[in-house]
């Protein structure tokens, strides 16, 4: 058995977990999460814009890069294009923002 809680959530877990079962001891462990920065870009496709989240190391080396995809399925609905269709555009367009290349970013 696993649970992921909030700190503040514990206590109620443990008495979850100890009323129906016969167990009598849990391993617990504390995780933490660290996030590296994030900015945003654009690219655009078929004139609509496509918010891209950047993800950046210390010092500002991009590491990542992917398209919003709510951004997508709207550039998708908008142009009548598969969703799937616009996302690979988006991901080829997004790619320039890690490799430092210029593709037209208007497709």
């Amino acid at each position: 058995m696993c649970a992921v809680v909030a700190h503040e959530g514990v206590p109620d877990v443990r008495a979850a977990i100890f009323s129906p079962t016969k167990m009598i001891g849990i391993g617990e462990s504390t995780v933490a999460k660290r996030a590296i920065q994030r900015r945003f870009q654009h690219v655009t496709i078929d004139g609509e814009q496509i918010a891209v989240k950047l993800a950046l190391l210390p010092g500002g080396r991009i590491v990542n890069a992917m398209p919003e995809f709510d951004d997508v399925a709207r550039v998708g609905q908008n142009t009548n294009r598969p969703t799937k269709d616009v996302l690979t555009q988006a991901v080829d367009l997004a790619e320039q923002f890690i490799t430092g290349s210029s593709p037209s970013r208007d497709a």
